[in-house]
């Protein structure tokens, strides 16, 4: 995902999205308390994600993906 302002620079490396609304933290440990915190309250589609210094996103964790199961390997 390409962020539409340079986030990375502004300090951010973390984000969380809920249900499409992103959390910006600068420390890995807060930005997963808030993603425990939100699936703890049932949420399941959280998602927390790293920045990189490109204005890329890498997913870290996705609640709500599951491991495909069967096919070629």
């Amino acid at each position: 995902m390409k962020m539409e302002l340079n986030e990375y620079q502004k300090g951010w490396r973390y984000l969380v999205w809920v249900g499409g609304v992103d959390d910006a933290f600068v420390h890995y440990q807060d930005a997963l308390d808030s993603y425990n915190g939100w699936t703890r309250q049932g949420y399941d589609d959280v998602i927390l994600s790293k920045l990189n210094k490109d204005d890329t996103e890498e997913i870290i964790i996705n609640a709500n993906y599951q491991e495909p199961r069967g096919g070629n390997k």
